[in-house]
């Protein structure tokens, strides 16, 4: 590929959907206003998740564990954040094939699994006093997850990689993203500041080895995939504090 310009993605995971999103696709799309014609190098076998993620933003890949010469497309910087600025430009017009106009303007993400919600029942019956309505992206297809994020007026959703399509959002999304009290990260707070959105964060009950394990052990990740259970008052007091009334 000696006359082509490539960006080799093979040290990026291709299974993680917010570091497609993130990690790639914006440094890419920024790349192609100079250089229109970018290939995405992949390994030899990557998720479906990941080949329909790049077919929907219009990004051609070349999937191969071998050796690709050709003129690279490097970022010359990898701090976190730095193409944040750009995410409303970059992916907010972007249009992608499949998407539906007609989705609900406020969204539960749950989660199944890791990470999931220990009383999700008690927190789905209090939001549906809201207007909110449920939805697992494990469930359906990348092209409605985008289409979920880029319609909704307000979400709360389980921090994960489900969140990283808020780049696409152009209604000044209000997000209330829920945390195992254990494992909270600044990701979605800032991708929400970045796209005009107001955000506010939710952690779950306190488990009794909190401060050992993080504060004792050092292991930062050790509650990082492990559910939580939600404070139905908390979760009042943060809906009202970001002025969604109830339905």
């Amino acid at each position: 590929m000696d006359e082509e310009y490539i960006y080799d993605s093979r040290y990026e995971t291709d299974g993680n959907i917010a570091h497609i999103i993130g990690c790639v696709a914006a440094k890419v799309l920024v790349a192609k206003q100079i250089c229109p014609k970018i290939t995405v190098i992949l390994r030899e076998n990557p998720t479906n998740m990941a080949l329909n993620a790049y077919k929907l933003l219009g990004l051609p890949v070349l999937c191969t564990n071998k050796n690709v010469q050709g003129q690279l497309v490097i970022a010359s910087s990898h701090i976190d954040g730095d193409f944040e600025p750009l995410y409303r430009s970059l992916f907010g017009e972007l249009a992608f094939e499949g998407y539906n106009k007609q989705t609900p303007e406020r969204v539960f993400i749950s989660r199944k699994g890791t990470r999931s919600l220990i009383n999700e029942n008690e927190v789905e019956q209090t939001l549906k006093e809201y207007g909110f309505w449920k939805v697992y992206f494990e469930d359906i297809p990348v092209s409605e997850q985008w289409s979920i994020t880029k319609n909704a007026k307000a979400i709360v959703g389980l921090h994960g990689a489900a969140l990283c399509s808020l780049v696409f959002n152009r209604n000044a999304v209000k997000l209330v993203e829920l945390f195992h009290p254990g494992y909270v990260v600044n990701g979605y707070r800032h991708y929400t500041n970045a796209i005009g959105g107001t955000w506010c964060g939710v952690t779950g009950q306190l488990p009794e080895n909190i401060i050992t394990e993080l504060d004792v052990k050092q292991n930062a990740r050790s509650f990082a995939l492990l559910p939580t259970k939600i404070d139905i008052t908390s979760l009042r007091m943060v809906l009202d504090y970001m002025g969604i009334d109830r339905q």
